[in-house]
């Protein structure tokens, strides 16, 4: 007969512990990368958001200066900062913060100027 090595059960038990310890032992490594990964990240995300916030704070302190006060009364308090920005960026672009300048009366030109066309008085609707 050959030479063939046999193995017990207990043998056999050992040898899947150390294999399910070694995939444990990789698995737990792994998920902590992972969670170092997402916490990186998180991080990141918060760091972003705080720039977004600020850039946005300041943003909104110029457009209420150019805002009529009747517009800011009603801008809504539960929005985020991006978000009154957007509002208020709306709002400028359909409400003139300032009054328009009064546009010049047009020049009469000079009696005998060449192509003047006097224009007809504007008539009365009844």
């Amino acid at each position: 007969m050959t030479d063939e090595k046999l193995f017990t059960q207990e043998d056999l038990d050992e040898k899947i512990k150390d294999r399910l310890a070694r995939q444990k032992k990789q698995h737990d490594e792994e998920i902590k990368e992972t969670a170092d990964a997402l916490k990186a990240t998180q991080a990141e995300l918060q760091t972003l958001r705080k720039a977004e916030t600020d850039a946005a704070l300041a943003e909104i302190a110029m457009l209420k200066e150019q805002c009529d006060p009747a517009v800011l009364e009603l801008l809504p308090d539960e929005l985020s900062a991006p978000a009154q920005v957007a509002w208020l960026r709306k709002a400028a672009g359909q409400l003139p913060a300032q009054p328009k300048a009064k546009t010049p009366k047009t020049p009469i030109p000079k009696v005998g100027e060449k192509d003047f066309v006097p224009l007809a008085p504007a008539r009365k609707l009844a």
